[in-house]
């Protein structure tokens, strides 16, 4: 059974499996060298970069996680109707490839839910993968004309 929580410190190598995994698609095999480099510099980079505003909900099993949602909280700016007030941005949407069609992501974004409504966001928005609407849309979430983007690059 799945235990949801938000991430601590000595959760970063795992984090940076994680991430890894989304990224690579789980390709296997991989460069074994490449992907210690880069678990490396995650940890590193999770050390040097506290952020506040950068949240990771975690699914566990015993010691090892099994899957992650990133919220990145942004405040807006201060207004006339109200004080300031902000929204989260979900990315980094992952569950191992062994755990998955068992509620685990399910269980994570329903976790994220409570949470940011218990924190006082006001929205929370996600950009999906193609593949990835139909799971967001059943955890409640609907496809609107905004935002508008501008394409600073191609990746």
């Amino acid at each position: 059974m799945a235990v949801y929580r938000l991430a601590v410190p000595l959760d970063a190598e795992q984090l940076a499996n994680l991430r890894w995994g989304l990224r690579t698609d789980d390709a296997s095999p991989h460069d074994i060298v490449a992907k210690a480099s880069f678990i490396a510099e995650f940890v590193a980079w999770m050390d040097s970069t506290p952020d506040p505003n950068l949240v990771n909900w975690v699914a566990a099993q015993g010691e090892e996680l099994i899957g992650v949602i990133s919220v990145r909280i942004i405040p807006k700016l201060p207004s006339p109707e109200g004080p300031a007030g902000k929204f989260g941005y979900l990315t980094n949407t992952y569950v191992l490839p062994q755990h998955r069609n068992k509620g685990i992501g399910t269980a994570l974004l329903a976790a994220v839910r409570g949470w940011s409504l218990a924190n006082g966001l006001e929205l929370l928005v996600v950009w999906p993968s193609d593949r990835a609407y139909p799971f967001y849309e059943r955890g409640g979430y609907r496809r609107y004309p905004d935002p508008v983007v501008l394409k600073l690059r191609e990746d």
